[in-house]
């Protein structure tokens, strides 16, 4: 009889400490999902930021090919 009240208290444990170490992991990976999200949505700001200077930047030389094609036809059309 006190080896099985003795094995009864040991799983009791044994299932209270497997129920905190799930309660931890839990923890944790809701911690780290909600750390990659934040990461993930400041990529994204990030990200945004610079297409928006890319297109920024690519409209700029478009502007100064067309400035440098306009001066070469000027220039040929003079006889230069």
């Amino acid at each position: 009889m006190a080896s099985q009240v003795y094995l009864a208290h040991k799983t009791k444990i044994a299932g209270e400490n497997l129920a905190i170490a799930v309660r931890s992991l839990a923890d944790a990976l809701e911690r780290a999902f909600t750390n990659h999200a934040q990461a993930l949505q400041e990529a994204a700001t990030a990200s945004e930021k610079y297409a928006r200077r890319l297109v920024w930047a690519t409209w700029a030389l478009v502007g100064v090919t067309g400035a440098l094609v306009l001066s070469t036809f000027l220039q040929l059309s003079r006889g230069n």
